[in-house]
């Protein structure tokens, strides 16, 4: 994890360089101004995600045989998550199956070097099988500090957990763009870009649980949280038509009133994920000299 920290630090330092020796901005209102005809852009890929450890909060009322109320607040510590790529069975399985992510994108100024971009990273956010976890919270004001055993499978006993953003942790979000060119060849047909992206928007959950065998509804939740991130990507274009892109991505997501059988949950991760797309672009009609 190390190496890919650093490898992420060296992808954000290129575009210094490269922004010190190739760019001459006029003046900032030019700069930001809008020009008709940009250049759109649209990929699809596959990503891979990695998550520290986290705390997951739980808010639960249950009734018992006697008709009594009860309310119970806890946190489960530190929690080992992951998340489910399907890399090996990418071209066995539909193509919203594994974790895909798409981009749209138009460079809106006049040297075609800013741009706006709509992303959709499908993340899956699912809690590791057999751990014990540290359990502090409080039943009707009685506060209580436990290690819980999380397990899926029934065979290691009668209350399976299972926590999951499985059909999509789903990161929506809206960025702002800056291309960075590092090379061109001369006759113009091949290009090695930079785009630095940052952004903020919604996720859009896919909730799936059974907290200690009381299992919930699966259902989608249309807003159940927000994120904000950075990306940097290198971009290989060709012709400038179709292009290569590698991406390394750090978003921090904050999910909210996930419903449970018997009440909600929250949860909030950084998370670091590397990402490989196709893209076709389309170049602004007035000057294709970017």
């Amino acid at each position: 994890m190390k190496i890919i920290k650093i490898l992420f630090l060296f992808l954000l330092i290129i575009p210094t360089t490269a922004y010190a020796q190739t760019e001459k901005v006029g003046s900032l209102k030019n700069y930001w101004k809008v020009q008709k005809g940009g250049e759109w852009y649209l990929s699809w890929g596959y990503s891979k995600w990695w998550y520290p450890k986290t705390d997951i909060h739980f808010d639960i009322n249950t009734v018992d045989g006697n008709a009594k109320n009860s309310h119970t607040e806890y946190v489960l510590k530190d929690v080992y998550a992951h998340d489910s790529p399907f890399i090996s069975e990418i071209f066995t399985v539909p193509l919203t199956v594994p974790q895909f992510c798409v981009r749209l994108g138009y460079f809106f100024n006049s040297d075609q070097s800013l741009g706006a971009e709509f992303t959709y990273d499908h993340a899956k956010f699912v809690v590791n099988n057999d751990q014990y976890v540290r359990m502090v919270g409080s039943t009707n004001g009685v506060a209580f500090d436990s290690i819980a055993h999380l397990y899926e499978s029934e065979s290691l006993g009668s209350q399976p957990f299972i926590f999951k953003l499985n059909n999509g942790a789903n990161f929506f979000a809206f960025t702002l763009v800056k291309k960075f060119s590092l090379f061109s060849s001369r006759n113009g047909k091949f290009k090695l870009l930079y785009h630095l992206k940052m952004g903020a928007g919604w996720n859009t959950p896919h909730v799936e649980n059974t907290i200690f065998g009381a299992k919930n509804t699966p259902h989608f939740q249309a807003i159940g949280g927000w994120n904000v991130g950075a990306e940097g990507a290198i971009r290989l274009l060709f012709f400038n038509r179709t292009y290569l892109e590698f991406g390394q991505k750090a978003v921090y997501a904050s999910y909210y009133n996930l419903r449970t059988a018997t009440g909600t949950a929250k949860v909030q991760f950084p998370t670091y994920g590397t990402i490989l797309s196709m893209g076709i672009n389309f170049p602004q009609k007035q000057n294709k000299s970017n």
